[in-house]
């Protein structure tokens, strides 16, 4: 982690696109799944398509920091339940029976 946050920093002090007084990576908390860290920068650009790109180049490099270290982004996990309202018509009366008390 102390790698990860070095390079960041690093990466955010060396552009001339970021202002580099108030720019920050640090590690805020321990998730459940996660481990967060926050990265802040004012950066510089005469337009916003100009800070998209800019912006775009900062985010992909550092991705390639952390894989780089041999870690990943965690992705937000997304539980999906289905609930069926009837029994499919396959099943015997028993069966049928069952799942209607619950069972």
């Amino acid at each position: 982690m102390e790698t990860v946050l070095r390079n960041i920093r690093d990466l955010l002090d060396k552009d001339s696109h970021v202002e580099s007084e108030t720019a920050r990576a640090r590690f805020i908390s321990i998730g459940s799944v996660s481990q967060d860290v926050e990265v802040f920068a004012y950066v510089f650009a005469p337009s916003y398509e100009e800070f998209l790109a800019i912006q775009e180049q900062l985010l992909l490099r550092i991705l390639e920091i952390a894989e780089l270290a041999g870690t990943a982004l965690a992705v937000p996990l997304q539980h999906t339940y289905i609930v069926r309202d009837s029994v499919p018509s396959g099943l015997g009366q028993k069966a049928k029976a069952s799942a209607a008390s619950g069972h």
